[in-house]
C-alpha cells in the first residue's frame, strides 16, 4: 500500500512540473553599460631596427689635382695628361655618373677669386681654348683613369692658355635610387657649388 501511494505521488508531481513548462518569452531590453575598466600598462617599445641605406652618401670625390700639362709655354695646339681614378669601375660607367670640374684662381684687387667649371668647357672670344676629358675604363691590367685634354681652337700654340684651369677634381655618383630624387641628367646640369652643397664636398 505504501509503495502505491509513493508511485502515485511521483506521477502527480511529474504531471505538475511538465504542465508548468510554457513557451520561451521575448528577449528583454539590454541593460545599461557598465563602468570602463582600468587602462592596462603600456607595452615595451619595439626595436627601431637598423638605419636605412645612406642613398647618395657613398659619393666619391678626389682632392684638387694640379694640372699636368707641363711648364708654360706649351709649344703646341693641344696637350693632355692622365689622372688615375681607381674608383671608376664598369658598374659606375654603366649605372652611375662621373663629373669632372676645373678650378681657376685669379688675383683681383688684392684678393684671390676662384671660379669653378664643369668639363667640357670652352673659353671663347680672344682665347678660343677648349678643355675636355675622356674616361679610360678599367682593364685587367690597369685602373680606370681620366684623360684631361686642352686644345687651342685656332690651332695656334697654347702657351699659357693651357693653365687657364689649373686644378681638377672628379666626383663619382654611383647608380641606384638616390635620396635626392635627382637623375644623372640633373647632376650634369648643376653647378659645382650646387653639387658641393648637395654632397657636402670638402
Amino acid at each position: 500500500m505504501k509503495n502505491l501511494i509513493k508511485y502515485v505521488t511521483i506521477a502527480l508531481l511529474s504531471i505538475a512540473i511538465f504542465s508548468c513548462d510554457g513557451e520561451d518569452g521575448a528577449i528583454g531590453p539590454q541593460g545599461p553599460q557598465g563602468p570602463q575598466g582600468d587602462q592596462g600598462q603600456q607595452g615595451l617599445q619595439g626595436d627601431p631596427g637598423a638605419p636605412g641605406d645612406p642613398g647618395t652618401a657613398n659619393v666619391i670625390y678626389s682632392d684638387w689635382i694640379e694640372h699636368g700639362f707641363g711648364n708654360s709655354p706649351v709649344g703646341s695646339s693641344a696637350a693632355g695628361f692622365d689622372i688615375e681614378a681607381p674608383e671608376i669601375t664598369n658598374d659606375i660607367l654603366n649605372n652611375g655618373v662621373v663629373l669632372i670640374y676645373g678650378r681657376r684662381a685669379v688675383l683681383s684687387d688684392g684678393e684671390i677669386e676662384t671660379t669653378f667649371y664643369q668639363l667640357p668647357y670652352t673659353f671663347y672670344g680672344s682665347l678660343d681654348v677648349e678643355f675636355r676629358y675622356r674616361i679610360q675604363p678599367p682593364t685587367d691590367d690597369s685602373n680606370g683613369a681620366i684623360r684631361i685634354q686642352v686644345k687651342k681652337l685656332d690651332d695656334t700654340d697654347l702657351n699659357a692658355d693651357a693653365v687657364l684651369i689649373s686644378a681638377y677634381r672628379y666626383v663619382i655618383i654611383p647608380g641606384g635610387q638616390s635620396n635626392t630624387g635627382k637623375s644623372i641628367s640633373n647632376y650634369k646640369k648643376m653647378s659645382y657649388e650646387e653639387i658641393a652643397n648637395l654632397f657636402d664636398l670638402q
